[in-house]
């Protein structure tokens, strides 16, 4: 089998290189055919992948977290079209977050995910599929494997994003409880499968292939990333104080017992809104509202 490694150097805060120089002896002695490329900004991941499935890679492994997981995936479906139906996707997860990993039950340490990667079978796995508004105004289409969310999310991601030390647990929570006390809920028009709408007063909506976010944070508890359908999580007009009360309800995923959170699901949603709607996509703030979303089904082979 050949086998393309895409290794993120920064992810896990700069110690990914390292790990992974670990890792690789073990894949030394698997006696693969296989070949490692590092990436050395945004995008990079995605030309890579798409570069190596394009010269007859069948396997390419996402050494990173979810950010890196996300620009991998995309350079599989380069303009949303698939370069190979046999390819498979694998995972080493070595990010501060890591969250799609933990949905799927890839090991978080890496050498026990790469054992994982050798001896695993494929499983198939959905993708979302989403068309929005860059913050320039262009109107874009991405592939997302995790959760991608509007809202006080969006603002979130952008402050950390800003920081050096980026993702997990502390940082993501750290800024969410700031923009809590700065954010003003948006306007947001909903709409599933042409059936259900709503509108509300929205801090968060979530459309969610995953579990987790943010670092472990379990948003949408009964997603399941190969059931064909989003789990949509809508988290109205709350007062900061509420929020911060029943914050340890989102780490067990027990917040969507609140009076103000709705769990819907469905294959399509539109978003709409008279305000500026902030878009995030595992982890990277991609854009705003107006944004559509529809799955994937099966639409890719992870071997885990």
């Amino acid at each position: 089998m050949h086998t393309f490694f895409i290794v993120n150097p920064l992810s896990r805060c700069g110690t990914t290189a390292r790990i992974w120089q670990h890792v690789e002896k073990q894949v030394r002695g698997w006696g693969w055919d296989y070949r490692v490329a590092f990436t050395e900004g945004p995008g990079h991941g995605t030309m890579l992948a798409a570069c190596a499935l394009e010269n007859g890679c069948r396997m390419v492994v996402a050494v990173g977290g979810d950010g890196t997981l996300h620009e991998v995936i995309n350079g599989f479906f380069p303009n949303g079209k698939e370069i190979r139906s046999d390819a498979l996707l694998g995972l080493l997860p070595s990010g501060t977050g890591a969250d799609f990993a933990k949905t799927i039950g890839v090991p978080l340490l890496m050498e026990k995910a790469a054992q994982r990667l050798r001896h695993g079978d494929p499983h198939p796995v959905d993708l979302g599929w989403m068309s929005y508004q860059d913050l320039q105004g262009r109107r874009m289409q991405r592939l997302f494997a995790n959760i991608a969310e509007g809202g006080l999310g969006g603002e979130v991601v952008r402050r950390v994003n800003s920081r050096k030390k980026r993702g997990g647990t502390v940082p993501f929570l750290t800024e969410a409880i700031r923009s809590l006390f700065s954010y003003q809920p948006q306007p947001v028009r909903v709409q599933i499968d042409d059936r259900i709408e709503r509108k509300i007063e929205a801090l968060f909506v979530i459309v969610a292939n995953g579990r987790f976010y943010g670092g472990g944070m379990k948003i949408a508890p009964q997603a399941e990333p190969d059931d064909g359908l989003f789990d949509v999580v809508l988290i109205k007009d709350l007062s900061a104080f509420k929020v911060l009360r029943n914050i340890y309800r989102i780490y067990t995923g027990s917040h969507i017992q609140l009076p103000e959170v709705e769990v819907l699901r469905g294959k399509k949603v539109l978003l709409e809104s008279e305000g500026e709607l902030l878009l995030e996509a595992d982890g990277e703030l991609l854009g705003k509202a107006p944004a559509e979303f529809e799955i994937r089904h099966h639409a890719v082979q992870v071997k885990c």
